[in-house]
């Protein structure tokens, strides 16, 4: 499993999130509409509500289509001692440790900002 940090520039893996995004809604969310292609990148770009996030981005392996990504959200006004992730993983990868592997490299990260 690959996990890299995504670049708010690469706008070729941000469509590829998104394209695992709409996988993933139409799987766990059928009736509730997905957001836009623009809201979405907006949201991965910029954060819930603007706060700092980083986005992170799991592959197979090097070169091999994105399985998954996730956000982790680091609050800059209250709860400054937490992080939140939202993970997604594509439906066709799922069940291959994929979402345990974001969640896990997620945990450290949020380890490594000083936040539960």
């Amino acid at each position: 499993m690959r996990i890299e940090r995504w670049d708010s520039g690469d706008t070729a893996t941000a469509m590829a999130c998104y394209e695992v995004f709409l996988a993933a809604h139409a799987a766990d969310e059928p009736i509730e509409p997905p957001n836009s292609a623009g809201t979405f990148c907006t949201f991965l770009a910029k954060g819930h509500q603007r706060m700092p996030a980083e986005v992170w981005t799991a592959a197979p392996a090097a070169g091999s289509a994105v399985a998954g990504f996730y956000q982790l959200g680091l609050p800059d006004l209250e709860n400054k001692d937490r992080a939140w992730v939202l993970p997604y993983v594509h439906p066709a990868a799922r069940r291959r440790g994929t979402g345990r592997e974001l969640v896990r490299h997620a945990a450290a990260r949020a380890a490594g900002h000083g936040r539960s």
